[in-house]
């Protein structure tokens, strides 16, 4: 970092060469706090220690014993929700925990506190997205950001499978194609189709649950290329998945 910033000072210095300000970088590149932004960090902490009440003899915990403090500490955080009986809190481990195991709820706990903390103050945007599930009525949560982004998901999704579907029926009516699949993907074809023209929640609510997929017929024919048959499998599977 300091080489590229040295020459890039040096290349401007051609073009002014009369430029105090950057003869006087010039000089002073030699002796500049350059690093990145971690070893800037623990250069401004080592040298403060005393104004933060920070032990100076403290040192940078590797990934492994970071790990394991989590652990430790979400040990005894459930341990003491779990004493309590909080009928929230309960509710919450039952609604994302699997099974008798709580590794599940441990997940989402350490991945919501690992993204609140890519973000500058990580309190205040948990308080804040609090918020976002503050809804009353079919209405407000159609309005809420999270189920407008989900939504554009899913129209996106359909219209990729859609392609994919009407790719697939072009190699059905291909005179050495599948045609024994045909009658069957125009089917799935309406349904997405159908899909596509959900504008709401509501609406989604109701036809995504009615898409089906049939069972391809087994209808042997040498005609057929064994290549475009398993092309056409793979595309509805990809489809259905």
């Amino acid at each position: 970092m300091r080489e590229r910033i040295s020459a890039a000072i040096a290349k401007r210095l051609e073009s002014e060469p009369d430029n105090g300000h950057l003869q006087k970088q010039a000089t002073l590149i030699h002796n500049a706090q350059i690093t990145t932004i971690d070893s800037f960090c623990m250069f401004v902490i080592r040298n403060n220690f005393n104004d933060i009440g920070l032990d100076p003899g403290f040192r940078v915990a590797d990934e492994g014993e970071l790990r394991l403090l989590k652990q430790d500490v979400m040990k005894e955080l459930l341990e003491e929700l779990f004493g309590r009986r909080d009928e929230e809190f309960l509710h919450c481990v039952e609604y994302f925990s699997t099974g008798n195991r709580d590794d599940a709820i441990e997940e989402h706990i350490l991945k919501l506190y690992q993204f609140a903390e890519s973000n500058p103050w990580p309190e205040e945007w948990l308080e804040e997205r609090k918020g976002d599930y503050g809804i009353e009525d079919l209405e407000g949560l159609e309005r809420a950001e999270f189920i407008r982004f989900g939504l554009e998901q899913a129209r996106r999704m359909a219209e990729e499978c859609l392609l994919r579907t009407k790719d697939c029926i072009r190699i059905c009516e291909q005179p050495d194609g599948p045609y024994m699949y045909g009658e069957l993907v125009d089917g799935e074809l309406e349904q997405l189709e159908s899909l596509l023209s959900c504008r709401s929640l509501e609406e989604y609510g109701v036809k995504l649950p009615a898409v089906s997929f049939g069972r391809l017929p087994a209808k042997k024919d040498d005609s057929v290329s064994p290549i475009k048959r398993e092309l056409a499998k793979q595309m509805r599977a990809a489809v259905k998945d």
